[in-house]
């Protein structure tokens, strides 16, 4: 890697463990860099971008002391590489890795490795069910912190990666291969705030100050911003290569999901929905719907209550006109006349557990109790027309 693209890299890494540390508003935030590329002129969008992330808007100062967070082995392609995309083994980008291997054979995939867990998992999918030019470079971080936190600037770290590797190769794009809900990832719960990981707005402001810092234009795409997780099962239609990624955020040192978590809850509906179910007993360490609260402890009985919540949210986009959350009712409808796949990602949610519930899965927990009083809720017709409309996608993929 040269000098320039490690670092950009560094800059990013350095974002990510200031929000770790932790700092005061109006706080210095010194960022170490050398001489080569020029940061002056990106300073304001720095301190802008870290506001949007967390709220606080740090005074950046850069310092001509430059560190080496990364270890990248050297990059030799016996081809051009036109795009590198984003590989976490989650669903997402597992999909997308692998309808790239088919469209483009000489490409390359960017793992930032946050547990080996994780990176097994990767490798394991690249390996079984990616094209064999696809190569996957993984990126190692020498990080002062020694544990990665679900913080919204460990997006920058990821995009950072992808980016120079790009830069190195000479590649004409990035890609970030996550659905539409999961990058605006709208607060569904009075117990959760959105995270910005993905964020279009972080993605499209951080890709600028890159460009400008490298003197690149490398284009970051987002291909399925406008797609929900069913809708990329569909495409996927491998339950082989479904049950070989990693979907969860609270259980990456672990051999399965923890099930209780957002995004596993929405992966299984996800896969219900898409008439490609998971075994969950089986796959993740609890069953949403059938754990009580007296089973869990108290951070799992958090979540749980969460699930709780963001069923009540779902329920009000599915059926906009219901009667009796008028103000969910109004927000609701705020989101889904800006972001239409926010509106199928609820009747998603909501034909998965439908779904669930038909196929005899227990139901006798808390979630299951609440997935059974919102499906109560939705006008059946609104879900048997979008269960339709997944099998037709289906057809034409």
């Amino acid at each position: 890697m040269s000098s320039s693209s490690r670092e950009v890299q560094s800059v990013g890494y350095q974002l990510y463990e200031s929000e770790l540390r932790g700092f005061a508003p109006g706080e210095v935030l010194e960022l170490r860099v050398g001489d080569e590329l020029d940061w002056d002129p990106v300073a304001d969008e720095i301190e802008e971008l870290m506001l949007f992330l967390i709220g606080s808007r740090p005074k950046v100062k850069f310092s001509k002391t430059a560190s080496n967070p990364t270890k990248v082995k050297r990059l030799e392609f016996a081809q051009p590489v036109s795009t590198v995309s984003l590989f976490s083994g989650g669903l997402d980008s597992g999909a997308f890795a692998v309808w790239l291997g088919g469209q483009e054979p000489y490409s390359l995939l960017a793992h930032t490795e946050t547990s080996k867990i994780m990176y097994g998992k990767a490798r394991r999918f690249r390996s079984g069910f990616v094209g064999g030019g696809v190569r996957m470079v993984t990126f190692r971080a020498k990080s002062e912190n020694q544990q990665w936190g679900m913080i919204n600037t460990r997006g920058v770290v990821f995009l950072t990666n992808a980016i120079a590797v790009a830069n190195e190769l000479s590649a004409r794009r990035v890609v970030v291969p996550e659905n539409g809900p999961m990058m605006l990832n709208i607060p569904v719960s009075s117990q959760v705030q959105s995270s910005k990981t993905a964020n279009p707005r972080m993605i499209a402001t951080w890709t600028a100050i890159v460009n400008h810092a490298l003197g690149a234009n490398i284009s970051v795409e987002t291909p399925y911003a406008d797609m929900t997780k069913a809708e990329i099962i569909r495409g996927l239609r491998d339950p082989d290569a479904m049950a070989h990624t990693y979907s969860c955020f609270s259980s990456q040192g672990q051999s399965r999901m923890c099930g209780l978590c957002l995004a596993c809850f929405v992966r299984i509906a996800s896969c219900y929905a898409a008439s490609l179910p998971e075994d969950v007993e089986a796959t993740y360490i609890h069953n949403p719907f059938a754990d009580s609260l007296s089973e869990l402890g108290d951070v799992n009985q958090g979540k749980a209550i969460t699930i709780t919540e963001a069923l009540d949210f779902w329920a009000t986009l599915a059926e906009p006109d219901a009667e009796d959350v008028p103000r969910r009712r109004e927000r609701a409808e705020r989101i889904t006349k800006k972001w239409p796949v926010m509106r199928r990602h609820a009747l998603d949610i909501m034909l998965g557990a439908r779904g669930y519930i038909e196929a005899g899965g227990r139901c006798d927990g808390q979630v299951g109790t609440a997935a059974l009083e919102v499906l109560g809720r939705i006008n059946p017709r609104l879900l048997d027309k979008r269960k339709d409309e997944l099998s037709r996608m289906q057809e034409q993929a």
